[in-house]
């Protein structure tokens, strides 16, 4: 079976589901995966959203490409901006691709 992806509509089917966020000197974290927020471009031509993650306790990380790891969703190295000390956020843009 092949992994589902980053997208919109597999992110949405996993809402309340926890993720691992590690960054490239071996510190993880895990995240729950709270909310989608769609763009006014989000549509038919183009993926466009942001995912916002919650920790459970107050975590002090900077911005920057930090491993997204799902048992389903496969690993994927992101853009990551905390919001706040317990709440983060991957911005998602890109033209859907065509059928082939």
């Amino acid at each position: 079976m092949t992994s589902p992806g980053f997208h919109h509509d597999s992110l949405a089917a996993r809402l309340g589901q926890r993720i691992t966020l590690s960054d490239d000197q071996g510190n993880s974290v895990s995240l729950s995966l709270d909310r989608l927020a769609c763009s006014s471009m989000h549509g038919p031509e183009w993926e466009s959203f942001a995912l916002i993650m919650v920790s459970d306790e107050p975590i002090a990380m900077t911005q920057g490409v930090y491993r997204i790891a799902h048992p389903e969703l496969g690993e994927h190295d992101l853009f990551v901006s905390p919001k706040s000390y317990s709440e983060f956020e991957i911005v998602i843009n890109r033209r859907r691709s065509s059928p082939a």
